[in-house]
């Protein structure tokens, strides 16, 4: 999953090693997800570094997908070419969803009352329409599944990781991944989040009860 910034400006090494980070962890919370998705007995998924280019900031990694012992993986490999070669844009879509879902949770967390711009809302619709129209289920329920996958505390954890990734995006107008076109993160997304997050903040509200964090609904809300 090659992906790519395009910014003006070399990325420090801190930005570099903090947005690779980010990735392997939002990487790693696919396989519930991409389970109930898919219908597919995913059982781990991990990434491996394959190569780096620094210019713009060009990222490629190797992730790869576990399953859960012989059994499974004979039946993962009767369905992967219905279910997984032929909807290979799932996971690059799953990924920008968890992606947004953390900067939408450092927004309402630590700016609650405030509703988030526009821009957020729509490119979040878009990529769960599409992940929708690739697994043929509603997108309501790929709303549901995401959004139950990852508890209050976990969401805290993921909005760190997206945090790394947006402080790499630098003056870049998107962030996207070569050889997948069907969608890319627009700078007015990235934009539309607070750029200063004070995490240690986070802290001190994380065990509240009664939060509740939603990806977007059809009134433009997050």
């Amino acid at each position: 999953m090659p992906f790519f910034m395009n910014r003006s400006s070399s990325p420090t090494l801190q930005e570099v090693a903090d947005s690779l980070v980010g990735f392997d962890a939002i990487v790693k919370r696919f396989p519930k997800i991409l389970s109930k998705v898919m219908d597919l007995p995913i059982k781990s998924v991990s990434a491996d570094v394959n190569k780096i280019e620094i210019g713009s900031l060009y990222e490629d990694l190797i992730v790869k997908f576990g399953f859960g012992g012989q059994e499974q993986t004979d039946l993962f490999l009767k369905d992967m070419h219905e279910k997984f070669m032929n909807h290979k844009a799932v996971p690059f879509l799953l990924f920008f969803a968890l992606l947004i879902f953390g900067g939408v949770t450092a927004y309402r967390v630590l700016f609650p009352g405030q509703q988030t711009l526009s821009p957020v809302v729509n490119s979040n619709n878009t990529i769960i329409t599409l992940i929708s129209s690739e697994v043929g289920k509603d997108p309501e329920t790929i709303r549901s599944i995401i959004e139950r996958s990852i508890p209050y505390s976990e969401s805290i954890k993921l909005s760190k990781d997206s945090y790394k990734i947006f402080k790499a995006f630098g003056d870049s107008d998107s962030l996207k991944f070569r050889n997948f076109d069907r969608f890319d993160l627009q700078k007015d997304v990235v934009k539309s989040f607070p750029e200063n997050v004070d995490f240690d903040s986070v802290q001190d509200v994380k065990d509240f009860d009664g939060v509740e964090v939603q990806l977007a609904d059809r009134k433009s809300v997050v």
